[in-house]
């Protein structure tokens, strides 16, 4: 039997196919209900920290098959800038892996093709890279006034300094 498509193949046989030696004709069997799969799991690479930049460390991302699969391990991870801790599943699904930065820098997570099987013995296919740049810690900012206090002059002095370069700050951003 030539299973054609991604689907439970059902297989059984009429009733009076065959008789045996002594005439007797075959009852229906019980069908046998076989599940084709010839598909290779897909997956991704996420974390709620995308895109960036992040400043904890550990940061947890999730790693989402497209169907149960085996023999994922931490084996299977390879990481630029970092390493993983804290490998969890609960239904062989949806991973979620703890990635502990090395040094400030961007961190790229790979998942390679075959690194997993699905049920049927299919191999997952490659993840396409996961990235985030790891800041190390967040950007401090003092706000000093420079004028007498009291004063009735205006505009106040004051300066804002920032522990490293930003971006996007402007005068909406005062409270």
């Amino acid at each position: 039997i030539t299973a054609n498509a991604n689907s439970s193949v059902t297989i059984s046989c009429i009733v009076d196919a065959a008789k045996d030696l002594a005439g007797n004709n075959n009852v229906a069997p019980t069908a046998l209900v076989v599940k084709h799969d010839n598909i290779s799991p897909t997956v991704s690479i996420t974390s709620t920290f995308s895109p960036g930049p992040v400043v904890v460390s550990p940061f947890e991302i999730e790693i989402t098959f497209s169907e149960k699969v085996v023999d994922f391990d931490y084996s299977d991870l390879i990481i630029s800038n970092g390493i993983a801790s804290n490998l969890t599943t609960s239904d062989s699904i949806y991973f979620t892996v703890d990635i502990n930065p090395s040094a400030v820098g961007l961190v790229t997570v790979d998942i390679n093709a075959s690194a997993a099987n699905d049920l049927a013995g299919n191999q997952s296919v490659a993840a396409t890279q996961f990235s985030i740049t790891y800041e190390g810690t967040s950007t401090d900012v003092t706000i000093s006034y420079t004028g007498p206090d009291p004063t009735n002059t205006t505009p106040l002095p004051i300066i804002i300094a920032f522990t490293e370069s930003v971006n996007g700050f402007n005068t909406t951003d005062f409270v």
